[in-house]
């Protein structure tokens, strides 16, 4: 997997001084015990004050960061939040965005005509914190069991809220079977 640091994000304003689109995608995470590390947020807010589109699909952000673009860019127009599962975007936060942001993508907003494939990672099923090793952080559990389903999209899945066996059915159907 390819990191991009905010070193990178510097390096590509210093190139291009006057761009208005940036897009930063990545795996969707919902992993509530991963550490967020979103100084790359910052690092465009300051530097990119030009842009008028930015995406952050898939990305972890701590929820004042989108406040940070809103300042740092003010000429933005589309916000791509997508699957940006921790941004908390209700409230007077909503209100501004709506205010501010034409075309604003919110984090659980159906990704269904989207572009890119997209991949959720969601500990409800893999991740396992009971370890008797009190060095363990926690492991995968039947990992070898793990399959990658394409175009994975949980927001479309009528299916989601059964047990784990009964919501695979999903992703054996034909498109044609469930339209």
């Amino acid at each position: 997997m390819l990191f991009i640091t905010a070193g990178d994000i510097e390096a590509i304003n210093i190139s291009f001084p006057m761009l208005k689109s940036f897009t930063f995608n990545n795996r969707a995470y919902k992993f509530p015990h991963v550490e967020i590390n979103d100084s790359y947020v910052l690092t465009i807010a300051k530097n990119m004050a030009n842009l008028r589109h930015l995406c952050l699909f898939g990305n972890r952000l701590s929820n004042d960061r989108p406040k940070a673009i809103f300042d740092g860019c003010p000429n933005l127009e589309s916000l791509d939040l997508h699957q940006c599962f921790s941004v908390d975007l209700r409230g007077d936060f909503d209100k501004i965005c709506s205010e501010r942001i034409k075309d604003l993508k919110r984090p659980f907003d159906s990704i269904a005509d989207y572009e890119w494939d997209d991949m959720i990672y969601d500990d409800e099923v893999y991740w396992n914190d009971s370890s008797d090793d009190p060095y363990s952080v926690g492991y995968y559990e039947d990992y070898e069991d793990y399959e990658y389903y394409e175009n994975y999209n949980d927001y479309t899945n009528p299916f989601n809220d059964l047990p784990f066996p009964a919501n695979l059915a999903w992703y054996d159907m034909n498109e044609d079977d469930y339209l």
